[in-house]
């Protein structure tokens, strides 16, 4: 054969080879890059700011991915004081990138739950990739409601919900004592109101507390029935009224003390003509 003819040859059987390997490689479409991890940006919860559900492009930092909706739970108008919230993105990759299931995720820098998920399109069939990525803050902070005493101190000007208070009754200039503590306004539960210190949980709402005074009893001096300063006939007088139950004096009170001039618990008309 001569040399032109067997040149020619060889050409043909060269490119009876690369034809299919040139359109296999032209047809066959890229593998697409896997995403290691999304990283996510919202602002986070604060007491009486509204929830953050628009999606904007600064929630994520990469071309790679965007971010189709958010979502939070308990759904609110605000943030509620002292409450836990959920935020749930739903992502999905860019052309010719995809999700795998070693992809990671992070919301505001801190590691995320990244859970990956695959919708059909109803006319191909085909299945595409999405990541639902959720992460859970702190309880937002709990505002500070005031503390209101009259007559009395408390241990804290402010105080959260849930907090302990502890209140003390003061001592009057004119020399009354404790009688009671009551409540102006707010939801306080006070355990024992006879009590000149009590403590109580602050409720939601400023509290406002006043303590309550009573003129302080004589200091009981036997036979001074009346409390003058001075026995005479009419302390005597007193005694004999209440031994025959014209006057009532208490048990234990300063009167009944000071007409029991015998001091045996009970008074009589012995007790009167002591006096």
């Amino acid at each position: 054969m001569p040399k032109k003819g067997l040149s020619l040859l060889l050409a043909a059987v060269l490119l009876a080879a690369l034809v299919p390997a040139l359109w296999i490689g032209a047809g066959a479409a890229a593998e697409p890059n896997t995403i290691p991890e999304i990283a996510l940006s919202v602002a986070a919860p604060q007491t009486d700011a509204t929830p953050q559900t628009e999606v904007s492009p600064d929630m994520t930092g990469s071309r790679a991915y965007s971010v189709v909706s958010v979502s939070w739970s308990p759904q609110s108008e605000l943030f509620a004081p002292g409450q836990v919230y959920t935020v749930t993105f739903r992502v999905e990759p860019a052309a010719g990138y995809t999700f795998g299931a070693a992809t990671a995720a992070t919301v505001n820098g801190d590691p995320a739950e990244c859970r990956i998920r695959a919708s059909m399109d109803p006319v191909t069939r085909e299945l595409s990739p999405y990541a639902m990525v959720s992460f859970t803050f702190p309880a937002t902070d709990a505002p500070a409601y005031h503390v209101y005493v009259f007559g009395g101190t408390a241990n804290a000007d402010t105080a959260k919900v849930g907090d302990i208070v502890t209140v003390t009754a003061g001592q009057p200039l004119d020399g009354s004592v404790f009688a009671y503590w009551s409540v102006v306004s707010g939801a306080a539960v006070l355990p024992d109101i006879l009590m000149p210190q009590i403590s109580f949980i602050m409720p939601v709402g400023d509290v406002t507390l006043r303590g309550n005074f009573k003129e302080a009893e004589p200091v009981a001096a036997r036979g001074d029935v009346n409390g003058d300063g001075k026995i005479n006939a009419s302390d005597a007088r007193l005694a004999l009224r209440a031994a025959v139950s014209l006057e009532n004096f208490a048990p234990g009170k300063w009167q009944f003390v000071a007409a029991d001039a015998d001091q045996n618990g009970r008074i009589t008309a012995a007790d009167a003509r002591l006096i």
